[in-house]
C-alpha cells in the first residue's frame, strides 16, 4: 500500500514540472520588412488588376498559413496596420486607371473609387487629385439632360495582406438646370474580411435640392480579437458625396460628382 502511495505520488510530481507543448510553443515573429515587401507585391497585383495571382506568392503563402494558424496574430497585425491606424499621416499617393491609391510606410494601401453611370464630360481644372483628406476622388465631370437620374457608388478599401475591409456608399440623385436631388442612400457591397468587422454603418441624406448637394456614409471597422476578448481596435470613418450642378446650355447639363473620404 505504502508503495502505491508513492508511486502515485511520483507520478503526480512529474507531471506538473514536466512543461506542455502548448505552453512552450512559440508564436512566430512578423518580419516587418518581408511584410512591407509583401504589401507592395500585392499593390502591384492590385494596380495591374490581377487580384487572383496574390495568392500565388510565396510570401503570401507563409504569412496566411502563420494568420491561419494563429488568429490572436492576425487580429494584431491587421489592428496595427498603417492603412487602419488614423495617427499615421506618412503616404504616398497616385491615381491608375480613376482609382486612387494611398500607399502608408509599412506598405498597406487604401483605395477609393467613384463611379457614376453618367457620360462624362471634359474637366474644367485638373484631372482626379488627391487632397490631404484621407482620401479624395476630386471633381469627375459629367453630362446629364433634365430630370436624368443616376447612380453613385464611392467606394474605400483597406489592404494589407489582405483585403481587410470595403465600404460602399451607394447614392441615386436626379439631375435637373439649376439643382440636383438624391432620391436614396445605401452602405450596400459594404463587407469586411477576418478579422475585421463593421459593428455599424448608416447612410443618410445631408444636403438636399439645391445646386449642391450631399449624402454621407458612416462606419465602424472593428479588428475581432480571439474568442472572448471582444475588440482589439475600432477605427471610424465617414464618407461623403457632394453631386454639384454646374451650369446648363444647349439642353445639356454638366455637373460633378466627388467623393471625400474621413477617419
Amino acid at each position: 500500500m505504502k508503495l502505491l502511495k508513492v508511486a502515485s505520488i511520483l507520478a503526480l510530481s512529474f507531471l506538473l514540472v514536466v512543461p506542455s507543448v502548448s505552453a512552450t510553443q512559440k508564436v512566430p515573429y512578423l518580419n516587418k520588412d518581408e511584410l512591407k515587401e509583401l504589401h507592395l507585391a500585392i499593390l502591384e497585383h492590385v494596380t495591374e488588376g490581377n487580384e487572383e495571382e496574390i495568392e500565388t506568392l510565396p510570401l503570401f503563402q507563409k504569412y496566411d498559413q502563420i494568420f491561419n494558424k494563429y488568429p490572436s496574430l492576425k487580429s494584431e497585425y491587421v489592428n496595427d496596420l498603417d492603412a487602419n491606424n488614423e495617427e499615421q499621416q506618412e503616404k504616398t499617393t497616385f491615381v491608375n486607371n480613376s482609382k486612387i491609391y494611398h500607399v502608408y510606410e509599412d506598405g498597406s494601401f487604401s483605395v477609393i473609387t467613384n463611379t457614376t453611370n453618367a457620360p462624362t464630360a471634359p474637366p474644367v481644372n485638373n484631372q482626379i487629385q488627391a487632397r490631404t483628406i484621407t482620401q479624395d476622388t476630386g471633381e469627375q465631370w459629367y453630362t446629364a439632360t433634365i430630370g436624368q437620374s443616376f447612380t453613385n457608388d464611392a467606394r474605400h478599401d483597406i489592404w494589407g495582406v489582405y483585403k481587410v475591409g470595403e465600404m460602399h456608399l451607394v447614392t441615386t440623385y436626379t439631375i435637373n438646370s439649376t439643382a440636383a436631388n438624391i432620391t436614396n442612400t445605401s452602405t450596400a457591397g459594404t463587407s469586411s474580411f477576418f478579422p475585421g468587422s463593421f459593428g455599424s454603418t448608416s447612410s443618410a441624406v445631408v444636403t438636399n435640392n439645391a445646386r449642391t448637394v450631399m449624402s454621407k456614409g458612416e462606419y465602424q471597422f472593428n479588428t475581432t480579437c480571439p474568442v472572448g476578448w471582444g475588440n482589439c481596435g475600432t477605427t471610424n470613418y465617414e464618407i461623403n458625396t457632394i453631386i454639384d450642378v454646374k451650369y446648363a446650355g444647349g439642353g445639356t447639363i454638366t455637373f460633378t460628382a466627388r467623393s471625400v473620404v474621413y477617419r
